[in-house]
């Protein structure tokens, strides 16, 4: 149920990372061919096997496709897992739910101080540790692949095993997989906007928090503004 730990697993991993990280520079750069993604998928999905394997030869067989009978904690509203396909998982995140990570400030499962909870735990909750290692592993995120807020809704996509992590990883950072929100602004946005473009940088003095930075990590949105609403006591959004 650990993570990696074996020097060859680590070279596995960082190989891979390595990879995956040249497709989204050459991505960005509009010069990855269709021949070049195709290699390195192919050796993003053998690695994850290689490793699943070891994984779960180490589990046990009779812990690699069960379900674990215990209940999720009990919460006013709770996640659901909208759908399980092997190695990857969609989870819809309620409001009030952290999407919890290495970088998380929170206790691994606990509920934070502040009444938050862990998508983590949650998951945890749902999957023992040979169904669904990745869930109790930190150092990848319990298989998160990107963030939501935690006052906000949504889709969460979730790798179950290193195969599946990483064929959606590589999706996610070369583009082949987009993100739509729906967002409610105080204020007019103009109605011609089509998109955003502003790269992305930390704020020195939160911990965790992202802000608009020119000289940040580059980033595109595209905008439809779908209506304009205004209300008796002069509130525009």
């Amino acid at each position: 149920g650990a993570s990696p730990t074996s020097c060859s697993q680590r070279q596995t991993c960082s190989s891979v990372l390595d990879a995956i990280g040249l497709a989204w520079a050459l991505e960005f750069l509009l010069c990855l061919d269709g021949g070049l993604f195709a290699a390195i998928r192919d050796l993003c999905l053998r690695c994850g096997r290689h490793i699943d394997g070891i994984i779960f030869r180490d589990a046990g067989a009779d812990s690699v496709a069960g379900v674990s009978p215990r209940a999720p904690a009990l919460v006013q509203v709770a996640p659901t897992i909208l759908t399980h396909l092997p190695g990857m998982l969609v989870v819809f995140k309620p409001p009030g739910w952290e999407v919890d990570g290495h970088a998380s400030l929170r206790g691994v499962g606990a509920e934070g101080h502040d009444g938050r909870l862990g998508l983590s735990s949650f998951l945890q909750s749902r999957f023992d540790r040979g169904a669904c290692p990745l869930c109790y592993w930190s150092s990848f995120d319990f298989g998160f692949l990107h963030r939501l807020d935690i006052p906000s809704s949504g889709l969460v996509l979730v790798g179950s095993t290193m195969e599946g992590y990483w064929s959606l990883r590589l999706q996610l950072n070369t583009y082949r997989l987009a993100r739509e929100y729906v967002v409610v602004c105080q204020g007019l946005v103009p109605g011609q906007l089509s998109k955003i473009s502003l790269g992305i940088g930390s704020a020195a003095s939160m911990v965790g928090k992202s802000i608009v930075d020119e000289c940040g990590r580059p980033a595109e949105t595209h905008v439809k503004v779908l209506v304009h609403l205004s209300f008796p006591w002069s509130c525009s959004v």
